[in-house]
């Protein structure tokens, strides 16, 4: 489904933003200047109704111009983070609905929408509220995320083109401080997530010799494109290692989500660099050879 269609088609502002929100756009680029006698015709572009565009621009709407090209902020309050819990979630046929479901009076800004395969939650955790996530982006390959106050079965979603090579693994975690952690960064705090950039990196094995902590069966589509784990908490904190139990009986841990395939590329980056360190080592004796002849 290209966004852009449904600018045609009868939606309001509102829902637009929210949608827009989903697919974790932040701003909508406006050209003025384009020519329609040029373009229209062409499957990649879609002439937007005018009145609709005309409404992005009213009650005080958060705009700024470049020459001919307007970007249109969308609201902070509706703009969800990277990395969030859903309070809500529904469940579609196909993706071409999910601006009906937007639109609808019982949408919230944070909830996840799966298309024809909603995950086995049977309960939705009623302290999924007072969880928080913290994280942090170390490469596009690789997330250092903190789960605050969890409890129960939830999902966990990314927003990150979905693929079957992101996997999730359980760390111990690097002197987690559930309270002063959250305190010092609750201005911070969008949707129950902060992003926290002095999270440790972590080295780049650290994650080689570990079992995901969810299987393929539990890693799903959400959004229509990102990605979305079912955490189950009493699954992965029965041992208590790697887990800390607080007051309430929630718990707080430490996840890293990485890009599998990545470890390839650092492999061929060894192999390489290695036959590379042969090849000047022969290099080097050789000359020293010929010199002492």
């Amino acid at each position: 489904m290209q966004i852009a269609d449904i600018t045609t088609k009868n939606i309001d502002k509102a829902s637009f933003f929210r949608l827009n929100s989903l697919l974790n756009v932040k701003y909508v680029m406006n050209k003025r200047d384009a020519n329609l006698l040029h373009i229209k015709n062409n499957s990649w572009y879609t002439v937007p109704d005018q009145t609709f565009m005309n409404s992005l621009y009213q009650n005080n709407a958060d705009v700024s111009t470049f020459g001919q090209i307007d970007l249109i902020k969308i609201p902070d309050e509706l703009f969800l983070p990277k990395l969030y819990i859903p309070l809500k979630i529904f469940n579609t046929n196909g993706v071409s609905k999910l601006p009906n479901i937007v639109s609808q009076n019982d949408y919230v800004t944070r909830s996840a929408i799966y298309v024809g395969n909603p995950p086995n939650i049977p309960n939705r955790p009623k302290a999924s509220e007072k969880t928080i996530l913290e994280y942090r982006m170390i490469s596009p390959v690789k997330y250092r995320v903190r789960v605050h106050n969890a409890e129960g079965i939830f999902p966990l979603v990314m927003s990150e083109s979905f693929h079957e090579g992101w996997k999730t693994y359980l760390v111990i975690p690097s002197k987690l401080n559930s309270q002063s952690s959250i305190n010092n960064f609750q201005s911070e705090n969008l949707q129950g997530t902060i992003q926290n950039n002095s999270l440790p990196a972590g080295p780049i094995y650290e994650t080689w010799f570990k079992k995901p902590i969810i299987d393929d069966t539990n890693h799903l589509m959400v959004n229509g494109y990102a990605n979305s784990w079912t955490i189950d908490v009493n699954k992965i904190c029965n041992d208590g290692l790697k887990c800390i139990r607080n007051a309430d009986g929630s718990y707080d841990f430490e996840l890293v989500i990485e890009f599998w395939p990545q470890r390839l590329y650092y492999l061929g980056l060894f192999i390489s660099g290695t036959t590379l360190f042969i090849c000047l080592l022969y290099l080097v004796r050789s000359w020293i050879k010929r010199k002492a002849n």
